[in-house]
């Protein structure tokens, strides 16, 4: 059973009152100012399973961190000195890089930090490491590098990214980057290229350029919605691929299909059958789709 499940239940047993009341507040760090180019972030040091992270770039110089403690305040408690074991700071590492460290290792039994805000200049990289809980990322034009162990991430107006998730699901808004999940769905709206795998889970969305999409049990439905700057692959070991084109696309086709058919619409080209190996448009870099169990499908918009 989960800490929200076990104080859900304190409430609801018949007959059972309690001199006690439920604890939300925060405590907080603010930042110097300073010519860091890399903020660190990782979960609390107790390694609690469920802390999500939200970190947001803001247009000023100072950095800002904010954790919101819970849990079921007692007639015997106080409240001061339970914020007090929460402990919330900015530690300089080296003359480019800065640490966000949250500890809850002295807390009380029954009181743990639930969420981490957490703001930043608008153009610094992040460097992002936590155990459990979900990620959010917003409004950071730098390099945004993420590892979460149990929980989703989310991007938004990022440029570069490195994002890999264990066990959740990824959503990013950005340039280009690196995305990969094992065990969750991606969900890709980039301007430039990407490498994207997927494990289990399913590969989505619209990119802006080449590179790779490897989906080991799932499906792929992407739009390319620029001309090619580099060869595009695409694999599905167990899913169906389909792609949408620019219109006027140019491009050189191969396209195999072990088990389920190949499609092909666009202007030049109307193919239904088998593996198919041809241009087009003026040809150029090549979109490789490789389905093991699936169907292969290829339009122009």
């Amino acid at each position: 059973m989960t800490r929200h499940a076990f104080l859900l239940a304190l409430f609801l047993v018949p007959g059972c009152t309690f001199n006690t009341r439920w604890l939300e507040a925060s405590v907080t760090a603010e930042g110097e100012p300073g010519e860091y180019t890399t903020f660190v972030f990782d979960g609390p040091s107790s390694g609690a399973s469920d802390t999500s992270l939200e970190i947001r770039g803001f247009e000023r110089p100072t950095s800002s961190a904010e954790a919101v403690v819970v849990g079921l305040l007692g007639m015997n408690d106080d409240e001061g000195e339970v914020l007090s074991a929460f402990d919330l700071e900015w530690t300089r590492i080296d003359a480019e890089t800065v640490s966000l460290d949250a500890s809850d290792l002295d807390a009380p039994s029954g009181f743990w930090i639930d969420r981490i805000h957490a703001s930043v200049p608008v153009d610094r990289d992040l460097a992002i490491d936590t155990e459990g809980g979900s990620v959010a990322v917003s409004n950071v034009t730098g390099r945004v590098a993420v590892r979460a162990t149990s929980g989703s991430i989310s991007v938004a107006a990022a440029d570069v990214v490195d994002l890999e998730a264990t066990s959740g699901s990824i959503d990013v808004l950005a340039h280009t980057g690196r995305v990969s999940a094992t065990s969750g769905s991606i969900h890709l709206s980039l301007t430039g290229g990407v490498e994207a795998s997927a494990t289990s889970g399913s590969i989505d969305g619209t990119i802006g350029g080449g590179g790779s999409l490897v989906a080991t049990s799932g499906s792929i439905e992407i739009e390319l919605r620029r001309p090619l700057d580099h060869d595009l692959v695409l694999e599905a070991d167990s899913g169906s691929i389909h792609l949408m084109l620019p219109a006027g696309a140019s491009a050189v086709l191969d396209l195999a299909a072990d088990s389920g058919s190949v499609e092909i619409e666009t202007r030049d080209v109307s193919h239904h059958g088998d593996d198919f190996e041809g241009v087009i448009g003026d040809g150029g870099f090549r979109i490789r789709a490789r389905a093991s169990s699936g169907s292969i499908e290829v339009l122009e918009r």
